[in-house]
């Protein structure tokens, strides 16, 4: 008996009490947090219920009893896109932020990619957008010699600060495109006469119109 009382005193003085801060930088609002003890075979409930981590809102975990400091993280987005944050431990910190780059492989790679038929012609590329102006991107826009601004190709996505959107390009007359941004506070970035056959195009504070 004195053994069994001495284990559960000594576990007892091992749990961790605290709590976890998560920021949600994802672009999407948070509906479900999982959390479970590294080496675990399951994730258990849900810690939300019916809170929701709205984007760029923070949210507290309190922990009791905790049985272990290093946690793995798993949190999941209106959209069902799932992020993972592993190994996290509790006596160093307590706060986590989630962003895209948090999404788990199978499901980014399916993410902030596009691909554009064109009318006809011998030019076919691939071209990386990358977002450096400081928040997220609502709209992108491209148009040729010949045409207006075509149709918005983010679509339902948000193009994230630090965030990159992958354009591919199938038979077109030309490689010279005119490229406009809009970010989330209506201010356009554009470019005119860009050729996307070169690969890359960074969008910075200093390209505002």
């Amino acid at each position: 008996m004195l053994i069994v009382l001495l284990l559960i005193f000594l576990s007892s003085l091992s749990a961790f009490e605290g709590y976890l801060d998560i920021m949600n930088e994802t672009g999407y609002d948070i509906y479900y947090v999982y959390i479970s003890q590294v080496g675990d075979d399951s994730w258990g409930n849900d810690k939300l219920g019916d809170i929701v981590i709205y984007n760029g809102e923070t949210h507290r975990i309190i922990f009791t009893e905790q049985p272990s400091l290093e946690i793995d993280i798993l949190v999941e987005d209106v959209d069902g896109d799932r992020y993972t944050v592993a190994a996290v431990n509790l006596a160093d910190t307590d706060l986590i932020t989630f962003t895209r780059n948090d999404m788990n492989q199978e499901e980014s790679d399916l993410l902030n990619k596009v691909t554009i038929e064109g009318p006809g012609g011998e030019f076919s590329g691939y071209i990386e957008l990358t977002n450096r102006v400081g928040r997220a991107i609502k709209y992108v826009y491209l148009r040729d010699k010949t045409n207006d601004w075509g149709p918005d190709l983010l679509g339902d996505e948000i193009f994230l600060d630090k965030g990159v959107f992958e354009v591919t390009m199938l038979n077109f007359p030309d490689s010279i495109f005119d490229v406009m941004f809009e970010d989330r506070r209506g201010k356009t970035y554009t470019f005119i006469s860009y050729d996307l056959d070169s690969d890359s195009l960074t969008v910075t504070p200093e390209d505002k119109d």
